[in-house]
């Protein structure tokens, strides 16, 4: 009996180690087929693509051959033509467009006082200028009454070193009567060679006499600060109407 039930124990585990190993053996190549199947389909996949690929870069380099030797003929083709003057609405389409950019920098470097805007409003400039003086000037004096100091002295008829006589005070009235007169004399004149040698004469006049006041005496705050705005003014007009060159010579009305 002993025998027995150990053959059949032996028989037994025999068997059932000859199973697992033949279970083991399947899985065992199961696992190693998926990845060669795998790997078959990846290698095919690599091939369709490589292949792929080299059709379109074929593909690619014939286009462009043929795009190349096409932009070469048209731009032999347009290079004769354009030598032939076959395209004269082309040609004459960019030299339009040359003598306008010409002038577009030619405008542009212009500066304001030799622009044509200027050349036809320069007697109304001339004539700002001289309000803006006189204005100056007429407030100067108006300012002086202001300052305590400066009143007391025209109350004593001795302001500075200067005696306010009636020949004073007239000789000051003829003065200030080149700066008022010349708000319309622009207007009126209406040469502009003899307008010119007008505003040379008057801005130099006026220029030298504002600024010899500055120094006859010495000036207040205010008075300097007048007096710089007035002198800046006609000394403008003395300069503008030397460089000033007429082109004409008649009435310009």
């Amino acid at each position: 009996m002993k025998k027995k039930y150990i053959l059949s124990l032996t028989a037994l585990f025999i068997f059932s180690l000859i199973t697992l190993l033949g279970t083991a053996q399947l899985f065992f190549n199961k696992s190693n087929g998926l990845p060669s199947t795998n790997l078959l389909i990846s290698n095919q996949l690599k091939l369709n693509h490589k292949r792929l690929t080299e059709n379109v870069i074929l593909a690619s380099n014939n286009s462009l051959t043929q795009l190349s030797s096409q932009s070469n003929l048209l731009s032999k083709n347009y290079a004769i033509n354009y030598e032939n003057n076959i395209f004269p609405e082309t040609n004459s389409l960019n030299k339009k467009s040359l003598i306008y950019s010409n002038q577009n920098n030619s405008e542009m470097r212009t500066s304001f006082i030799n622009s044509e805007w200027y050349n036809k409003n320069r007697r109304n400039i001339y004539s700002s200028l001289w309000v803006y003086a006189s204005l100056n000037y007429l407030y100067c004096d108006l300012a002086a009454f202001m300052d305590a100091d400066m009143h007391s002295q025209y109350h004593t008829g001795t302001v500075g070193s200067f005696d306010m006589t009636p020949g004073f005070i007239a000789a000051s009235a003829a003065m200030m009567q080149i700066a008022l007169t010349n708000v319309f004399l622009p207007q009126i004149i209406k040469n502009d060679n003899t307008l010119r040698w007008v505003q040379i004469a008057s801005g130099t006049l006026m220029t030298l006499i504002q600024s010899a006041t500055l120094f006859a005496d010495k000036p207040t705050s205010y008075y300097a600060v007048f007096s710089g705005f007035e002198i800046a003014a006609t000394a403008y007009i003395t300069f503008d109407a030397i460089r000033w060159k007429p082109t004409k010579t008649t009435d310009n009305y």
